[in-house]
């Protein structure tokens, strides 16, 4: 089995999925998967494979299915007793910065990831 495999398997409108969530598990960046698309992957991969894009068929969010959420730069563990940090939160923590003073402090508190703060 490859990425190549598992990628035309899939519909159209799942691949961008699929391809993110490949990126995660073989903590690779996508253009590093697609690139290696030939290439084999291990044995235990299918079974883990198939586990995960079955839990996203019936609606789990990706990043839980990975256990990482991209936040800012940063990777945060995240579950599902964890808000997801979303994209947008990114553009208020760019503002929130800008209004700081340098020397400013934050407290930040019961905000799930902890990513904001």
């Amino acid at each position: 089995m490859t990425s190549a495999d598992i990628l035309r398997s899939l519909a159209k409108k799942e691949r961008a999925e699929a391809l993110w969530l490949l990126s995660a598990f073989l903590q690779k960046s996508k253009a590093e998967v697609l690139l290696g698309t030939a290439d084999p992957l291990p044995s235990s991969f299918a079974p883990k494979w198939k586990a995960a894009w079955r839990r996203r068929k019936k609606g789990e969010p990706l990043q839980y299915i990975a256990g990482t959420a991209p936040f800012f730069g940063h990777e945060f563990y995240v579950n599902k007793n964890v808000l997801i940090p979303r994209p947008e939160t990114e553009r208020l923590v760019e503002i929130s910065l800008g209004l700081l003073p340098a020397a400013g402090r934050v407290l930040d508190i019961g905000t799930g990831s902890g990513a904001i703060g």
